[in-house]
């Protein structure tokens, strides 16, 4: 059955999907064959069993939903295959979404960004210049993990202030993203003292994690991840910039409701707002 899930990882990379779901269908898989339940017979009470065994584990309902969403869509890659009768697919729908209160995402301002960074400084044994670069750059770009770890310093054109993002699947649409003309000068002075060998940062899957982990340790009070840079970086674009489909593109966004997001407003900014434009004449 793990040939079938590394199978399911190039369907969905094909197209562009979120490799979470490649991640949590491992347990399903995992469940199946411990069970001896196939997939193309799979019955909705087998597959129900498989959720009810995630509510033991104490994970919250947003997480369910996440492996309720993997097993949708692996089912789709197994119709797309042929391997499964589309009727299969109905089956697996009956089981619906958990309802759960949504979590506001976790973001840094860019005074948490130099305070995190200070502490990185002298917390994490890394060349100061390249810890300092890697979360300047990282924090003014939101790339996702996946799109740092591929990225080349052929991709990033120093002073046109642009970072080209490729896709790793053909004939899949390519973004440029901009960074702040001060980043320049820190690049280079990084670059110049590290030459390039697997990509821009030198950075393996392990080491990034690695670092990720490192900085959850000296800052306890924040909920640091990959994908904090990211969020980081959507809401330092709906800060900024008003016109909600510039973000959308710098943030690589197909759907516009992914980016709206950022766009919620605090009582503070629509306060400020109103009172900017919202006067009373002749009183």
């Amino acid at each position: 059955m793990m040939e079938i899930r590394e199978k399911f990882k190039k369907y969905l990379q094909s197209k562009r999907f979120n490799l979470n779901y490649y991640y949590r269908i491992k347990p399903f898989l995992e469940y199946c064959q411990a069970n001896n339940i196939s997939l193309q017979e799979i019955t909705f009470e087998q597959y129900q069993n498989f959720i009810l065994t995630l509510t033991t584990k104490n994970l919250d309902a947003g997480t369910i939903n996440n492996f309720i969403n993997a097993v949708r869509h692996f089912y789709k890659f197994l119709i797309y295959r042929g391997d499964v009768n589309e009727d299969k697919l109905k089956e697996i729908y009956k089981l619906k979404l958990l309802k759960y209160q949504q979590k506001n995402k976790y973001f840094l301002t860019e005074e948490d960004l130099q305070e995190l960074i200070k502490e990185a400084l002298t917390y994490i044994d890394w060349p100061p210049l390249k810890l300092k670069t890697l979360l300047y750059f990282w924090f003014y770009t939101g790339l996702r993990k996946s799109e740092l770890l591929r990225l080349k310093r052929e991709d990033i054109k120093l002073y046109k202030c642009e970072v080209n993002i490729r896709s790793p699947t053909k004939n899949a649409k390519e973004r440029i993203v901009i960074f702040p003309k001060k980043l320049t000068y820190l690049l280079k002075d990084y670059f110049d003292s590290e030459l390039e060998e697997d990509n821009a940062f030198n950075l393996s899957e392990g080491k990034l994690n690695y670092l990720i982990y490192k900085l959850k340790d000296c800052t306890p009070d924040r909920k640091i991840s990959c994908h904090t840079f990211r969020h980081s970086f959507g809401f330092l674009l709906a800060t900024h910039i008003k016109d909600i489909r510039i973000a959308q593109k710098l943030l690589g966004h197909s759907n516009i409701q992914s980016t709206i997001i950022y766009y919620n407003p605090s009582l503070k900014s629509i306060k400020e707002e109103y009172f900017n434009k919202i006067k009373i004449k002749n009183l």
